[in-house]
């Protein structure tokens, strides 16, 4: 991490590789964290491409396997570090150059889940993959504690507005509304 610290992300990406190989996985979160939070998008833009990149062709299967997991392990942790630290943008690119749809969308869950808990609640909401009005509440349930600060009465009020506004879209919701009234 000390070498993050310093800004060599290269050099401590690759101590994070070799710790991984070894059968550690300890030491990337807070390298992503640390690049995360030192400003450099320039050195962050090219992080990302370079764990964009698919795995070697010539390489062995196993280890296609094993470089395709550090990448997506070096861009989730990245983009959760990122949106943690308000950079919504290079958060959301990060989650972009996933390349396996399983895990680019358990990833964005977490990071949108992050920029909201971070004060990001419009952009996190705009990235959030919810597909129609049931997901949508589940989104608002899943993050009205961060939204309200952490007071239960303040989740209960982020639910009920919703609600109050579901209700004109959809009659089954009245019912609950009015019970949050």
């Amino acid at each position: 991490m000390a070498l993050a610290e310093q800004g060599q992300f290269d050099d401590a990406l690759m101590v994070a590789r070799a710790d991984e190989r070894g059968g550690g996985s300890y030491t990337l979160n807070p390298i992503a964290a640390a690049i995360a939070r030192s400003g450099q998008r320039t050195a962050v833009r090219r992080i990302i491409a370079d764990h964009s990149r698919a795995a070697d062709e010539r390489a062995s299967i196993s280890d296609r396997v094993s470089e395709e997991s550090f990448h997506h392990t070096v861009l989730s942790s990245l983009a959760i570090a990122l949106a943690g630290e308000g950079e919504c943008d290079l958060a959301l690119a990060a989650v972009r150059a996933m390349r396996r749809a399983d895990e680019r969308a358990r990833t964005l869950r977490t990071t949108v889940a992050t920029m909201a808990r971070s004060g990001h609640f419009d952009r996190a909401l705009a990235a959030a993959d919810a597909t129609g009005l049931d997901d949508y509440l589940q989104t608002l349930c899943a993050w009205s504690p961060g939204l309200a600060g952490g007071e239960p009465d303040g989740a209960v009020a982020v639910l009920r507005e919703a609600c109050a506004v579901l209700a004109w879209l959809r009659p089954d919701f009245r019912e609950l509304a009015d019970l949050l009234r």
